[in-house]
């Protein structure tokens, strides 16, 4: 049974209502300079999406957070972690269905499954939205109620050379008032990002894309034959690192398995796409295998899910897709 919260009400109360789970979580001392920083990018955030500040207020309020340290690990952490995700959005007319199929894998350390959770927001003045979590502060995988559904896979790191926005505000803004890839697309356009991310965007009408976005410059991809793809690497970049190799040989699977259905993609083809362990698109050490995994020990993939954005649908199968059966989550949640 997935672990489920939801939330309703302004932005301040929902922020106040995660606060509340956030008393003593972990946060860094943060120096004069950093503080500096974080205070250039919240403005950044008031300019694009002014909620965020309230959700701030709400959790800093709320978890006894308050003060420059919290201000800085919300606005303006830089150090991500490279892992291993996969997703992919295949559109019709290969779906036969007529609506778009996404499919991701989220790998992370396995220590972090007990934190996974179904969130849902019904915030005031922004569409309702469902998503599947890990992390304390956004959603890695998103839709909202307009059918736009957003996943995020790590990039190699660029350091920002100005303030700008975390991927989590960037996912929140375009939950709350895009309905459409096209809208998306804009917004991940004019933004300035902290963080190299690429963000798997697709919506009710049949349209996806793959955005690479960093401080370097974005890069909008639409694929050929009916399907994108995005694992950890940029698409026609170098990267000799052997997390890069690993990331193009996932990529290259990928596209391999979709195009070698002949044109015909349905639900079944993702699920058996997610749960390849040839290329470690389902990676890690599985329960059956080590006695470590339920421990919590390593690293690989903590869940899968597969999107219809035309049904308003997500299912999930929190863990190895391989192993553990997937769970349908709907907007019934939000009442």
């Amino acid at each position: 049974m997935l672990r489920t919260q939801v939330h309703s009400g302004t932005a301040y109360e929902i922020g106040a209502a995660r606060g509340r789970g956030l008393k003593g979580l972990p946060v860094p001392r943060a120096t004069a300079e950093e503080v500096a920083f974080a205070r250039a990018c919240a403005e950044v955030a008031k300019g694009v999406f002014p909620p965020a500040l309230d959700t701030f207020r709400g959790m800093a309020d709320a978890s006894g957070l308050e003060g420059e340290d919290f201000l800085a690990y919300y606005f303006a952490r830089r150090e991500g972690v490279l892992r291993g995700c996969t997703m992919f959005a295949v559109v019709p007319p290969v779906t036969g269905g007529g609506g778009v199929i996404v499919g991701r894998n989220y790998d992370w350390v396995y220590s972090d499954l007990k934190w996974c959770e179904v969130r849902g927001i019904r915030q005031t003045g922004a569409f309702p939205t469902l998503g599947y979590t890990h992390h304390w502060a956004g959603l890695p995988d998103a839709l909202n109620g307009e059918g736009l559904f957003v996943a995020i896979a790590s990039l190699p790191r660029r350091p920002p050379g100005r303030p700008g926005l975390q991927w989590n505000l960037i996912v929140d803004a375009m939950m709350a008032t895009c309905r459409t890839v096209r809208e998306a697309e804009a917004v991940l356009t004019s933004v300035s990002h902290l963080r190299a991310m690429s963000y798997l965007v697709a919506d009710a009408s049949g349209d996806a894309a793959v955005v690479e976005a960093g401080p370097g410059g974005v890069t909008v991809r639409r694929g050929a034959d009916g399907f994108v793809v995005a694992t950890n690497h940029e698409v026609g970049g170098a990267d000799p690192s052997e997390r890069g190799e690993r990331s193009h040989r996932r990529y290259v699977r990928v596209e391999e398995a979709l195009r070698a259905h002949g044109g015909r993609v349905d639900e079944g083809v993702v699920k058996a796409v997610l749960s390849d362990h040839e290329n470690q698109v389902c990676s890690g050490t599985h329960a059956h295998q080590a006695e470590a995994f339920h421990r919590g020990e390593g690293w690989g993939t903590i869940w899968s899910s597969i999107c219809r954005p035309d049904l308003r649908t997500l299912l999930v199968a929190p863990g190895h897709p391989c192993e553990v059966a997937y769970e349908r989550v709907d907007f019934g949640l939000l009442g």
